[in-house]
Order: structure tokens, then C-alpha cells, then sequence
């Protein structure tokens, strides 16, 4: 382990203010206020309270955006997108300037953390300043210290993942049992704590609150030792698996329920699809630190990691809108990000020569695939019909079978150890900008487990149509893993340790790919609510991840429904009544979860007293006997790819002409010297001269009159309006000539070996050159298209 520093062998709790200057705060251009200091944060509540408006915490994210922003969601300027606020009266705050940490107690391993504060690394940090360095376990790790159980991700701020009440895969371990105390701030601005010991009523009230009794202003843990892991992955078919899936089990192969009681750590997915069924079995145990231990890293995209996800994203993709494919095409350019970045790593080595030809690179692909799509359209019909068929294809392809794998590996799991931060966190390998995945997650009491999944089984059985059955199951996994009970009031494993839910839960995820059609709301998860609720199943769902939708009646009645599911549900609504009397924390999607559409909104407070320009107190100081650490934010930059100069559609003239002038001067060499009695000698060789000059005509003709029919667009119809259409056009016509060009460098060499007339050499690197210089003049302005055409 590495040494403690300073800041973190202090254990002082008092802090010395040097002085109370004032700032001003604003809300930054992407619509988020970032305060840096508890002062601002509560500054910003008292704003809210006084001016009647809403007021929403964005953490990483990770929950549905209806949950996590104020209303209105949708405004003129678009949807609330993951990297910016809605454009809105509304306040919406962004911690990434609150990332401090200190050890308030090292015998007792405390730990006080600002709300701000990512547990491991945020790919999708708008702000882009979350690291591995300023992460929770990272830090916790140096001083040889973690938490009990993590969730197959850490994206997520520390306020945000509690809040939510959200869980790692263990019955034996939980992240809840970790935490001692939390310090909020009240719908009035007023600072209050609550702790585990002092005052356990009010804490397993707070504790999972969805930001609905305040804002959570610092979080202090009570950490464990570091430990290490190892375990297992094993990918067979349902009945050979380890586990009974849906039966009572045996000593030898446990019952789902055993299993999951019996194992440390434990993560199942369950791919259902009938020509593709299938289930991946991940466990783990802890194990004690050792010197020199070297982990070996649990791999969840065999081969190359993120060549696998971008094809995985490209197939499912192009099949969740098969009845609109052209519609598809704007959502695959994360694709194309994700693929630029991986040439411009692999090609680096060729310096200046490796950026033009990663455009090149990319710009054929864009082109490759806008030529498919128009292709698979046309088969959609099919396509749909066999859908059933390419879902098996696509899981032996993409999630092999262990008995599938070849030499001493055949059907052997995958065995990995590390250390328990970064191994429990299985899901952190996942680009989520390709595969954006959503679910809704029902929390199922334990001894329900075999019930619910034979329910599911016969549900899936049922349907004689495969397209039926496929639509039941979706194309994607159910994610099954378990949660030990907890006194938290809201907790979705709440139990007062004598009702059905004092064993634990089963937690069953329904996996939806955000880039299908349809909101899954709407046409993927009422069906399996409905089927567990006129079973008489109870659950609960996550309150970050999908919930119903429909009418005020439909959404009063299933307001009803969970109710019954929680002892403390009318507890927590006279408690939120209290702490946010103005209700600035309450939404639309918060008033629909706890049938609260009858309270008012937000209204001015005459009587608040706090001014319309906001002065924020400065931070305070911290004195000698209290050392911190703050970890800098400042945004990086993103390059710019704006060109000056030359008007766009200047460009694209010029390009045009200049295609039609490569038209005719290429019609004019290919056909004028056998008009003045000497030949091309390439069809020499061939045995038919004439097949070789048709076969030349078929493979050059298309291409010619592709290229001049585009020059002809844009000449005559090019405008803002049809610059979208215009480039892709250009991006086909790039791709294209890219291939023409690598033809005619291939007749160019093959003439070289044959010695032909210096002309020819001539003409061909005259044609070759105007090829990949146009090419490369259409791929600058396709770049410059780039504004006008969204």
C-alpha cells in the first residue's frame, strides 16, 4: 500500500474560518450551478426556497433522466441529455467543484466525503475532471482501507449512489452497513445530520431519500480493511449450469436462492431467447492482501474489448429499429467517436500521416454503412421474420458457450482475482457511449425467488410464434443477483426483521438497449410488472431505474401498490412535508412516484429574505489542525474542429466543379487514346480483351455517374436545408473513391511490373492523384459540414 500523506493522517474534526469574503455564483452554459463549498450549496437551497423554483443534484447520471432533473424535462431547446441541463427556470446543480475528502477517525477507519466526490472513475463526466486520483476507492485503497460490497459500476457520486438506495450483487455484504452519518440541506437552506448511533431514527429515514428531504451535503463511512478477490465466470447453457435456475436444487447444484446465500459475491445473467439461451454465472470471494499479489483482470469482452462493443452496438442497433432503419443511422455515431479514437491510439506511431488517414478510415466506414443500411432496408421484412434466428447466431458470436472455447480452455469458466475495488465492479469495462443500456429492477423478497423465476420461465415457454417469444424476452440479458435486508426506511430491501422481507431480496434486472425504438416504459417493462403484481409477487423497484407510466388513475393506482409494499411510506411523506415545506425538491416524476400531483408548486417566499443576485460566502478555511484534501476541476477543453476562412458552401462548389471536371478528364484518358489508335495495353494480359474492357465499364461506370450526380446535387440543391443529405451523400462518394483510388494504384503497380508506355504510368497517377486528392477535400469538408448539417 502506499504511504499515508499528511492530509490523511489527520483526524481533527474542528476547522478555523480565516475570513468570509463573498463570491458570486452563475449557472454555467450547459445550465448547471457548481458550487465549490457547502456555504454555496446552501446558498443555492435558499435561493430556491425564496424564489420558488425547483431545485435537482445531478450525480453521474445513472438513474433515469426523469428522476435526476427538475421539471420541465423537454423544453424548446430539446430533452435533458446526460452532459446538460434542461433549459429551465429550474436551479440544477453539478458537484463536480465539491471533491474533497478527509479521515475524521483512523482507529475507526472514518472517512468524511463531500457529496461531489465519484467512487471510482466517471467516463461520462460532463465536466470531464473525474479521475482514478480523485476517486473515493482509489484513495480508500492507498490507506488500505474499502467498502463491503460495490455495484457492477462506480460511476456514480457518493450522494447519488446512496440516495437511491443502490447495491452490490452479495447477500452476505452491504455498502449501506458502511455508512455512519450524512449531512444534508433542508428545502429551507437549514443544515441538519443525522447518524446511525446518536439518532437511528432519523438516519434510516434519510438515508435513502432520493433527494427529496435535502440535498446531501457530505457523507462520512465507516470503511473496512482492503481485501482482494477471486473468483469465476462461467458461460453455459441453463441446464448445465452450476446453479437450478428455477427448481428447489440440490447439495450439489443449489436452488437460485441457495446459491445466492451460499456465495460472497455473485452476479447471473439469464439470456432467455429460445435459439440463443444461455447463462453467465459470475462469482466471488474474498481473500486476504498479500505481498506482491498480481491480480489477474476479470475480461468481460473477450479479444479486443472495444472493437467487440462496437460491433455488439452496431448489431443491436440495426436491430431495434428494423422498421425504421434509416432512423438508425444518427444513432450510430457513437460508433464512429468511439472508432476515431481507437485508430488515432493504434496509429499514433505515424504521426502527421496518422490523422488523415484515421478521417479517411472512418469516412469509409460512414460510407460503407450508409450504403447498408439502404441495402437492409429493402430486407427489413426478412429480417423481422428471422429475427429469432439471428439473436442465436448473434449470442454464439458475441457471449460463447465455455464448451464453444478451443484447446485446454474448452469448457473452462474464466477465473480472475483483484483487488475487491477494482474486481467487484464487473461492469466498468462497458463503454457506455456504445452500449447505453437501461432497465427496470424489480426487488423480490427472497423466499419468492423460485416462484418469480418459474413464472418467468413458463411466461417465456408459452407463445407457439418465436416473434412472440422474442418479444417477451427483448433481445437483451436479465441481470439476477441478491441484496441482504436493511432498517432504511425507503430502502427497496427495507425490513422490520419479522415480515417476508427479512431474508434478503432476489433483484431482477430487465435490460432494455437505449438506442431500440419505443420507450421501454411504454412497450417492454409493464409486462413484466403486471405479470408479477396479478401473481401476487411483491416487489419494489429501484427508484433510479424505470417506473410505469400512463394516466393520473394508472399512475395514482400503482402509487397504491407500492405503498403497500413499505411500513414507513406515510412516515417519509410527513417527514419530506416538513424538510421541504415549499417543495422545491419535488417534481412531476417525484409527485407521480408518491401520488402527490395535488400538492402546489414551488411559490416566491416574501418572507425568506434571501436577494435575487445570489452572494455565495467563500469557503471556508481550514486552519492548521485540520488538513483536507481538494482535488482541482477545471474542465479540459475539447479541440476545436471549427475551420476559418472560405464560406462552406464555397467549398462545396469548388469541390463540385472540380468532381465534374475529374469526371470528364478520367472519360477523356480512358477513352481518347483508342480513338487515336493506341490502346490501353492492361487488358492485354487477359484472356478476353473485350470481357476485360466490360468488366472495367461495370466496375467504373456506377462509380463516374455516382460522382457526377452528387456534383450535380450540390451545385443545383445545396442549401442549409439540404446540407444533411448532402453530406452523406459525400461520405458515400468518399468511400467509394477511396476504393477507386486504391484500384487504380493497384493498375499503376501492375503496369510498373509490366514495363508499360510511360503515358499510361502517367495517365494513371494523373486519375490516382485526383482520386485521393478529392477524397481528402471531401473529407475536409464533410468536417466543415459538420454545424450546418445539425
Amino acid at each position: 500500500m502506499a504511504v499515508i500523506s499528511p492530509w490523511e493522517e489527520s483526524g481533527a474534526r474542528k476547522s478555523t474560518r480565516a475570513g468570509r469574503a463573498s463570491v458570486t455564483i452563475e449557472r454555467d452554459a450547459d445550465g448547471f450551478y457548481r458550487p465549490a463549498s457547502e456555504e454555496a450549496l446552501i446558498a443555492l437551497v435558499k435561493k430556491a426556497h425564496a424564489e420558488g423554483k425547483q431545485l435537482r443534484v445531478r450525480g453521474s447520471a445513472h438513474s433515469v433522466a426523469a428522476s435526476i432533473y427538475a421539471d420541465p424535462l423537454v423544453t424548446e431547446d430539446g430533452p435533458a441529455g446526460p452532459a446538460s441541463a434542461p433549459a429551465s427556470g429550474a436551479i440544477h446543480v453539478l458537484l463536480n467543484n465539491y471533491r474533497g475528502m478527509r479521515v475524521v477517525d483512523v482507529g475507526q477507519r472514518l472517512v468524511e466525503v463531500e457529496a461531489g466526490v465519484n467512487l471510482g472513475v466517471d467516463p461520462e463526466d460532463p465536466s470531464r475532471t473525474s479521475t482514478l486520483e480523485n476517486s473515493l476507492l482509489f484513495n480508500l485503497w492507498r490507506l488500505g482501507w474499502t467498502l463491503s460490497d460495490l455495484g457492477g459500476i462506480t460511476h456514480q457520486t457518493v450522494s447519488g449512489f446512496f440516495s437511491t438506495g443502490s447495491s452490490g450483487g452479495s447477500l452476505s455484504w452491504s455498502v449501506y452497513d458502511d455508512i455512519q452519518g450524512l449531512r444534508m440541506i433542508d428545502g429551507r437552506g437549514e443544515v441538519y445530520e443525522v447518524d446511525r448511533d446518536r439518532t437511528p431514527e432519523d438516519f434510516q429515514a434519510t438515508v435513502t431519500s432520493m433527494g427529496l428531504l435535502g440535498i446531501i451535503s457530505k457523507v462520512v463511512l465507516r470503511c473496512v480493511p482492503a481485501f482482494n478477490i477471486t473468483g469465476q465466470e462461467a458461460i453455459t447453457r441453463v441446464k448445465d449450469a452450476s446453479v437450478d435456475l428455477f427448481g428447489e436444487g440440490s447439495e450439489e447444484r443449489p436452488s437460485l436462492a441457495r446459491f445466492l446465500e451460499r456465495t460472497e459475491y455473485a452476479r447471473l445473467e439469464w439470456f432467455p431467447q429460445r435459439k440463443g439461451e444461455r447463462l453467465v454465472v459470475w462469482q466471488a470471494q474474498r481473500i486476504d492482501p498479500e505481498p506482491g499479489f498480481r491480480p489477474a483482470r476479470y475480461q468481460e469482452f473477450s479479444g479486443d474489448p472495444e472493437l467487440s462493443q462496437v460491433f455488439v452496438c452496431l448489431f443491436f442497433t440495426l436491430l431495434g429499429n428494423l422498421d425504421d432503419l434509416r432512423a438508425a443511422r444518427s444513432k450510430l455515431e457513437p460508433i464512429f467517436e468511439q472508432v476515431d479514437e481507437e485508430l488515432i491510439q493504434r496509429l499514433a506511431c505515424l504521426g502527421r500521416v496518422g490523422q488523415p488517414l484515421v478521417e479517411a478510415l472512418t469516412l469509409a466506414l460512414e460510407g460503407t454503412l450508409d450504403a447498408a443500411i439502404e441495402v437492409l432496408a429493402l430486407a427489413a421484412p426478412l429480417l423481422r421474420k428471422e429475427l429469432p434466428n439471428l439473436m442465436g447466431m448473434a449470442l454464439d458470436t458475441f457471449m460463447p458457450l465455455d464448451s464453444s472455447k478451443k484447446g485446454q480452455d474448452k469448457g473452462e469458466p474464466q477465473c480472475f482475482r483483484d483487488w475487491s475495488w477494482r474486481g467487484l465492479p464487473m461492469d466498468n469495462q462497458v463503454i457506455g457511449s456504445l452500449l447505453p443500456t437501461t432497465f427496470t429492477e424489480l426487488w423480490i423478497p427472497l423466499p419468492y425467488t423460485q416462484r418469480a423465476m418459474k413464472l418467468l420461465k413458463d411466461y417465456f415457454d408459452e407463445p407457439a410464434s418465436a416473434q412472440e417469444a422474442l418479444r417477451r424476452t427483448g433481445t437483451y440479458a436479465i441481470e439476477l443477483y441478491g441484496a441482504p435486508p436493511n432498517p432504511a426506511w425507503m430502502s427497496m430491501s427495507y425490513s422490520d426483521g419479522q415480515d417476508v422481507w427479512r431474508d434478503g431480496v432476489l433483484r431482477i434486472d430487465f435490460y432494455w438497449f437505449q438506442r431500440n425504438a419505443g420507450d421501454p416504459a411504454e412497450v417492454f417493462y409493464p409486462q413484466f410488472w403486471k405479470l408479477f403484481r396479478d401473481n401476487g409477487i411483491p416487489f419494489r423497484l429501484h427508484w433510479g431505474k424505470g417506473h410505469p407510466v400512463g394516466s393520473q388513475e394508472e399512475l395514482a393506482d400503482w402509487a397504491a401498490f407500492f405503498r403497500g409494499q413499505y411500513a414507513r411510506w406515510d412516515d417519509f411523506l410527513e417527514r419530506r412535508r416538513k424538510l421541504d415545506p415549499n417543495n422545491i425538491f419535488l417534481t412531476r416524476y417525484w409527485r407521480q412516484r408518491f401520488d402527490l400531483s395535488h400538492l402546489p408548486a414551488p411559490q416566491p417566499r416574501e418572507d425568506a429574505g434571501t436577494p435575487l443576485i445570489m452572494i455565495i460566502p467563500a469557503p471556508s478555511v481550514a486552519g492548521q489542525d485540520e488538513i483536507r484534501c481538494r482535488w482541482p476541476s477545471k474542465p479540459l477543453e475539447p479541440p476545436s474542429r471549427s475551420a476559418q476562412g472560405w464560406d462552406v458552401a464555397g467549398w462545396v462548389r469548388f469541390y463540385c466543379w472540380l468532381t465534374l471536371a475529374t469526371v470528364l478528364y478520367g472519360i477523356a484518358v480512358a477513352h481518347v487514346p483508342f480513338l487515336l489508335g493506341t490502346p490501353w495495353t492492361t487488358c492485354e494480359v487477359a484472356g478476353s480483351s473485350l470481357g476485360c474492357v466490360l468488366a472495367f465499364h461495370l466496375f467504373e461506370v456506377p462509380v463516374v455517374t455516382f460522382n457526377a450526380l452528387v456534383a450535380g446535387y450540390g451545385l443545383l440543391c445545396f442549401s442549409s436545408r439540404t446540407a444533411s443529405r448532402f453530406q452523406s451523400l459525400l461520405r458515400f462518394a468518399v468511400s467509394v473513391n477511396l476504393v477507386f483510388f486504391a484500384f487504380e494504384i493497384a493498375l499503376l503497380l501492375d503496369g510498373l511490373r509490366r514495363s508499360e508506355p510511360l503515358w499510361e504510368t502517367l495517365a494513371l497517377f494523373s486519375v490516382a492523384l485526383a482520386l485521393g486528392g478529392g477524397a481528402f477535400l471531401g473529407m475536409f469538408i464533410h468536417e466543415k459540414l459538420h454545424p450546418r448539417a445539425s
